[in-house]
């Protein structure tokens, strides 16, 4: 199924495309996303959300109308389910609780959107945008399929302890991009065959090695991204980042904006990005949903024990 709400009457040429991809867990966040390139947009009118979901909350409809409300901006809803070529290759992906089959969508989106759009910018649901994007809109890849911020953390994540790990497929010399911020070149995405290569690397036998879609991305796409700014994607920020006037916030530190009494930089401004209304609702779904998680693990431990 896709629902679609908005206006569609800006020219093709100038439409800036931005897709998320969230299961049902991480639509609030998602809203707060999308909502806050809606709030610094200088022409929203321009803005086409594509938002690839696995499973559709119950109140998911209801939120985009009341975004199309506040910006009349048009949303496009994907449901993943529906794409049988993705379960099937996703099938042989490692994942957790943590990192669900959904995180690995952003790696079909040239399949998953319509064929003429040609650029689109991919966000994780855990970012939020302080400026316009249309600088990044207009900065040119050339011959490179995908744009990216290098990762900070690139030596811990990619080689491990003591950056010994993995050595034979990611040199620490060599960049390591974070997949959280990715401008994509569809047209190019699709002459590169990425998911016919993910296949290709499935018979290898290296996933069970890879920190999820990161590692699988740099893996795939070496050599064929340009390095942007940082201040497009700056990870774990706290409040002092104020000061470097960042574009787009990525909150991958485990003290996540949307919790009660986070600690993370900016997380008033986040509640506030995201309205109270939708903040203490999802607080109150994740509290819910951890009651009955903690309640079940305990009834069957002690099933299991009895």
């Amino acid at each position: 199924m896709t629902a679609r709400t908005g206006n569609r009457n800006a020219q093709a040429g100038q439409e800036q495309h931005i897709a998320l991809c969230v299961n049902a867990m991480f639509w609030p966040p998602a809203f707060a996303v999308i909502r806050s390139i809606c709030l610094t947009a200088t022409q929203r009118e321009k803005l086409r959300f594509h938002l690839v979901v696995a499973g559709i909350p119950r109140m998911l409809l209801e939120d985009l109308k009341t975004l199309n409300e506040e910006f009349g901006v048009s949303i496009d809803v994907i449901e993943l389910d529906q794409h049988d070529r993705f379960s099937k290759i996703v099938e042989a992906l490692p994942t957790t609780k943590r990192f669900p089959p959904i995180v690995y969508a952003r790696m079909f989106l040239a399949e998953l959107l319509s064929k003429d759009i040609e650029r689109v910018l991919y966000l994780d649901a855990d970012t939020l945008v302080l400026s316009p994007l249309d600088p990044l809109f207009s900065i040119p890849l050339g011959n490179k399929v995908a744009a990216a911020v290098t990762d900070p953390q690139a030596m811990r994540v990619a080689n491990g302890r003591d950056v010994r790990n993995n050595r034979d497929l990611f040199d620490p010399s060599l960049p390591y991009f974070n997949s959280g911020v990715l401008l994509l070149d569809l047209p190019a995405w699709r002459a590169l065959d990425i998911a016919g290569k993910i296949s290709t690397l499935s018979k290898k036998g290296i996933f069970s090695r890879l920190y999820y879609d990161q590692d699988l991305l740099n893996l795939l796409l070496r050599g064929h991204w340009l390095e942007l700014d940082r201040l497009w994607n700056v990870t774990h920020p706290h409040d002092a980042h104020q000061i470097l006037n960042p574009h787009i916030l990525h909150f991958t530190g485990s003290d996540k904006p949307w919790r009660l009494l986070s600690k993370a930089g900016y997380a008033r401004l986040y509640r506030h990005v995201m309205t109270n209304d939708m903040f203490y609702r999802y607080w109150r779904q994740r509290m819910l949903g951890s009651f009955f998680d903690d309640w079940v693990h305990k009834i069957t431990a002690r099933h299991l024990n009895s």
